[in-house]
């Protein structure tokens, strides 16, 4: 299933080429800006780090951690697919490759 999924999403990137808008790490801003808002006195230091980094994680693992029947295998698959898919960087993949 993995080896599936990666060349599902090189595939797709490769014949599709998406806006790298969607790659953008400009939400991390925003996302930071949100958790400021909501949590102005725990932002500080450790805190901080922790909500940003520590929220995310825990969604990503209850979605993970569904548990072993097909609908949460698919889950799996399409987010790993996801993830690699953001992961491939904010650069479109054909100009990355031009020059090889």
């Amino acid at each position: 299933m993995i080896l599936l999924s990666i060349v599902l999403v090189l595939m797709l990137e490769w014949y599709f080429r998406l806006s790298p808008s969607y790659r953008s790490f400009h939400w991390f801003l925003r996302f930071r800006r949100f958790i400021h808002r909501q949590f102005p006195g725990q932002f500080d230091h450790l805190g901080g780090l922790l909500l940003i980094v520590g929220l995310p994680t825990i969604v990503l693992a209850l979605l993970l951690g569904l548990g072993d029947s097909h609908f949460a295998n698919l889950i799996r698959v399409i987010l790993g697919g996801l993830l690699l898919w953001y992961c491939l960087g904010p650069k479109d993949l054909r100009s990355v490759l031009a020059a090889y």
